[in-house]
């Protein structure tokens, strides 16, 4: 399947879905195709995909069903609609080879036992800061394939903020370069050495080319926002968040750490 029109000019959404990380996260402001993005990845790559494989199962969720119905379905249809078989009751789609892509939500915690024996071998978290990091780790164990040929993998999306904004931050932003891919090594209890991999691909209203064309009005009513907002959604800044004294504070003002002399005056207040 050709990717969609909305990717064309896109470069940050084409990396993240070439990204070959098993765990990958794209986002950080509004407006750059962070759905879009996840949508196509819920489908697959041009080799190994949802319409050639019947083992592909993919799981896309968020944290309320509405929320679903008004951003991921509607594009799932607009690109799937005549080329696979939607289940309205389940909010599945099915290709003809077998193939599924199954919508779901995690509304609390509680919710996670409807999960206990699925297996999927891809998941996508949309909005990933809405969710607590026991939900998104727990999926982990929900990630899994019968088939060699599809190898499970992890994709997210997201903007700053939310109650999750300090563990997504803390698992893909801080002390790590963008694009760049991180390995964590991990000896299993049979004695095997492995590794997984993470990746944060930034993208913003900016990047999104066609969005910028079809509506430049878009960055004007971002604009609008109050400033932590604006810095949020805007520029896709994780330094910032409601509450925040020095709002213009990120890792740029950090210094290393160093022995405080004795003789400095202390200040308290």
């Amino acid at each position: 399947m050709n990717a969609p029109w909305t990717v064309e000019g896109n470069k940050k959404l084409e990396l993240f879905l070439s990204c070959p990380a098993d765990e990958a996260l794209i986002g950080g402001a509004a407006g750059g195709g962070k759905t879009e993005a996840l949508v196509i990845s819920s489908i697959g790559s041009p080799s190994v995909n949802f319409f050639n494989n019947p083992n592909w199962e993919a799981l896309y969720l968020r944290r309320t069903f509405p929320e679903l119905e008004n951003s991921a379905i509607l594009r799932s249809q607009s690109l799937l609609h005549d080329k696979a078989k939607y289940d309205a009751v389940k909010h599945r789609w099915t290709s003809a080879c077998g193939g599924i892509i199954q919508f779901g939500h995690i509304k609390s915690e509680d919710d996670l036992s409807k999960h206990h024996s699925a297996e999927w071998t891809r998941i996508m978290f949309d909005e990933l800061t809405t969710f607590s990091e026991r939900m998104y780790l727990y999926l982990f164990s929900r990630l899994r394939s019968r088939d060699e040929k599809i190898r499970p993998i992890m994709r997210s999306g997201t903007n700053p903020g939310n109650l999750g904004h300090a563990w997504v931050r803390k698992r893909f932003i801080q002390d790590k370069k963008a694009y760049k891919i991180y390995d964590s090594y991990l000896k299993l209890p049979d004695g095997r050495m492995t590794n997984w991999t993470q990746c944060f691909v930034p993208s913003t209203v900016f990047d999104n080319k066609y969005l910028m064309r079809t509506d430049p009005m878009y960055v004007r009513r971002l604009m609008e926002l109050p400033e932590i907002e604006r810095q949020a959604l805007l520029y896709g800044n994780w330094d910032i968040f409601s509450g925040q004294f020095f709002t213009e504070l990120c890792e740029d003002h950090l210094i290393d750490d160093f022995d405080i002399p004795s003789d400095w005056p202390v200040w308290i207040s």
